[in-house]
């Protein structure tokens, strides 16, 4: 009789345990597997993990359950990757379990299914006997044996009566067999063997490969300006680790960056690479997932998820962008995706290259003091194509002189010389929906969402006020709540209301709009880049995800509506976010053969942020924001330790806070944590979402061991009195809640 030590997923928050179960006769669980486990009085269905087997049990062997089902064919995760979890679960005070469940795929029966293909049975049709569609289909079939019929079809654009003709005249046959390894997701030759690199991109490769086949574990932060062709020294070394035999990752930040990425590495790579991200469904999934596993895709790309990819053999991890705060997972476990892959990195003995055009403050001290290896690209990639010139325009004087558009006189003139040239632009402005808020002019009511108590944004398409936090959307009222007058204002502009005001402007312009509205569905990213690619939008108007990552040769301005609307919100990050945005978004201007023009609206035009950015000075950007961190004791001088209260009953949560607070102060006096300082509690910035409220503490000191001790101490103290008050530990916070 065997028996297996199974950790069973329960909720984010619960403590790990382990559980015996009984191995039905006949049933093959190996280590690693995922399998259906009856849990508890009731014996409701839970998915588990093995860890273990055993020829004995502890205990009367009659109340030990039995193993309901085994979850797909083979083991869903290694001794690598356990070990990868168990770092993961101690760092960031998250259970085992949770830690687990992101290197396994979200359903491994789906992995593989029976297909139907194709094959000769003798010579194709001559030439002239065949029809189109045939000759397709057949040259294909030729070329990639190995496909589906559907892909085939697919790839061919042949009917099926087309096949079945070819069936029916014995030149192919259709038959069916169980896939060990699916069919890529990215059907694409490597027809591009890459352009010829300029002299800092091949010294900045050859550097990075001399590492990998040294066996260096070597950190490198690849700092190059917008434009200077940070992609091309990437796909230059994974063609090398490639070579080698081994695998690599590209991380990006976001989801709407991929569809991009993957196309230009997929005329690289070919069907090599593998894609993994949160909008495919759960079978593209999973069958990128044994892909991977099986060594048919050596590239893996995607945003932080799939830095969990099971590549069987890595050699690099690539983190582009890698100051974007999407890289901090915001539920537990509360990773950050550069921390992981540096340990990831150490473990397997290769190098981590982390790319930016403006790195986070902590990336940038780190390679000032030796602790990563500068590479540095100051010229763009295209001939003779430079920084945009950029020009800092002082709101308050448009306002003086009776302009209250939200558009300066400069902007309108340069969106009409653009339009006149033929030429694209793009206004940026992070905020969507019509309106932020709308108020009562005689009481000065403020529609709020009763779940958060924070203003509604109006969405003039879909006729909404909806909250952004909750999600609850409710119809547009004609009357004040408070005082029942019917002078009702929208106030504060989005990109639908910037939309909306161009096309008055400028009738005969293309307006193209992205953000999260216009760009939600599975293929919206991609359908939006397209019309931008293709030239049929003239003016897009867009949030931060049109500041990232997208190459637009046509594009020569950048308009900014308000560069003031991060500037001061209460983090101490904001200033840092600022500056990249801000860069970013200028980036995008005259990266092909005409120059760029940047137009930034600001009412702060002497602030140091804002100056860094027009004179394309980072350096002076961070040597005052580091001296302003060094000063207050922020990352990266020292570490934070952010923990969030959540509960439904608002007094419990407050005393809970102040419970806490006291537990780690205690906790701060001992030896190992002599140098803690304790902030709070106080309510978070967010104070209720969705009638969860919110309070937070902070613990800052100045090395992380310290701090994650005192995690793990407190809140196990704290979680045996509170069991309705939930507290989530976030090491090296990117967001202040």
């Amino acid at each position: 009789m065997a028996f297996a030590q199974i950790i069973v997923k329960l909720t984010a928050h619960a403590a790990d345990s382990i559980y015996t179960y009984r191995v039905p006769e006949g049933m093959n669980v190996p280590v690693g597997s995922m399998v259906r486990v009856p849990f508890g009085k009731g014996d409701r269905m839970l998915d588990g993990f093995v860890l273990g087997l055993s020829e004995t049990a502890d205990g009367s062997i009659g109340r030990i359950k039995q193993i309901a089902s085994v979850s797909g064919r083979e083991p869903v995760f290694t001794g690598r990757e356990l070990g990868m979890a168990e770092w993961m679960s101690r760092r960031y005070d998250a259970p085992l379990s949770s830690c687990l469940a992101l290197f396994v795929p979200r359903d491994p029966d789906k992995t593989t299914q029976v297909r139907v293909y194709a094959r000769f049975l003798r010579d194709p049709l001559p030439a002239d006997r065949a029809g189109s569609g045939q000759k397709s289909f057949l040259s294909v079939l030729a070329e990639h044996p190995d496909w589906s019929l559907s892909l085939l079809m697919k790839a061919s654009g042949a009917a099926r009566s087309s096949v079945r003709s070819l069936e029916n005249k014995g030149i192919i046959e259709c038959f069916e067999e169980s896939d060990e390894t699916p069919a890529p997701l990215v059907m694409q030759k490597a027809t591009d063997p890459g352009k010829e690199l300029n002299a800092e991109q091949r010294q900045a490769a050859d550097r990075i490969i001399r590492a990998f086949r040294e066996g260096q574990n070597s950190k490198f932060l690849l700092y190059g300006i917008t434009g200077s062709g940070k992609t091309e020294v990437y796909m230059s070394c994974m063609e090398q680790v490639l070579a080698a035999g081994k695998g690599a990752y590209l991380l990006v930040p976001e989801i709407s960056l991929t569809p991009q990425l993957v196309e230009r590495l997929g005329r690289r790579f070919g069907d090599r690479i593998a894609v993994l991200h949160s909008r495919l469904n759960d079978t593209e999934r999973s069958r990128e997932w044994l892909r991977i596993r099986r060594g048919a895709a050596k590239v893996v790309v995607g945003p932080r998820s799939a830095l969990f990819a099971p590549m069987p053999d890595p050699g690099l991890i690539i983190l582009d962008e890698e100051h974007e705060s999407s890289y901090k997972s915001e539920i537990t476990p509360r990773y950050h995706a550069r921390e992981v892959a540096e340990e990831m990195a150490a473990r397997g003995g290769f190098p981590l290259v982390l790319g930016s055009a403006t790195p986070s403050c902590e990336s940038y001290y780190q390679a000032m003091e030796g602790q990563a290896e500068l590479l540095r690209l100051s010229r763009r990639a295209v001939q003779d194509a430079v920084l945009p010139a950029i020009r800092l325009i002082d709101m308050r004087r448009e306002m003086a002189a009776g302009n209250m558009t939200g558009f300066s006189g400069e902007l309108i003139a340069a969106l009409k010389d653009r339009l006149a040239r033929n030429e694209q632009s793009i206004l940026f402005l992070n905020r969507r929906g019509y309106s932020s808020f709308v108020s009562c002019r005689k009481c000065g009511f403020v529609l709020r969402c009763p779940a958060c108590f924070l203003p509604y944004t109006y969405h003039k398409e879909q006729n909404l006020l909806i909250c952004h936090h909750c999600g609850r959307a409710v119809q547009p009222v004609n009357t004040c709540p408070s005082c029942g007058s019917r002078y009702l204002r929208m106030s504060g502009m989005g990109t639908e209301r910037i939309a909306e005001d161009l096309a008055g402007l400028f009738p005969d312009a293309r307006i193209l709009r992205m953000d999260a509205s216009t760009t939600s569905g599975k293929n919206g990213f991609q359908e939006a880049y397209e019309q931008i690619r293709d030239h049929k939008a003239d003016i897009i108007v867009g949030t931060q995800m049109i500041a990232k990552g997208m190459d637009m040769p046509l594009v020569t301005l950048v308009g900014v509506i308000s560069a003031d609307m991060s500037l001061y919100y209460p983090d101490f990050h904001s200033t840092e976010r600022t500056f990249q945005l801000l860069t970013q978004v200028a980036g995008r201007a005259g990266r092909g053969d005409r120059p760029g023009e940047v137009l930034i609206q600001t009412y702060e035009p002497k602030h140091y942020v804002l100056q860094s950015v027009a004179a394309h000075d980072d350096a002076e950007f961070y040597r005052q924001e580091l001296a302003s961190r060094q000063m207050l004791a922020c990352p990266p001088f020292a570490h934070f330790l952010q923990i969030l209260l959540t509960g439904r009953e608002e007094d419990k949560v407050r005393q809970a806070a102040g419970d806490l607070a006291g537990i780690l102060q205690r906790e701060s006096e001992t030896a190992e944590s002599g140098e803690a300082v304790v902030l709070g509690p106080s309510p978070a910035e967010l104070g209720r979402i969705d009638n969860i409220f919110r309070w937070k503490l902070l613990v800052r000191h100045p090395e992380e061991e310290p701090l994650i001790r005192m995690a793990g101490v407190c809140l196990e103290e704290f979680r045996q009195k509170y069991r309705d008050v939930a507290a989530a530990a976030d090491l090296n916070p990117v967001n202040m809640y």
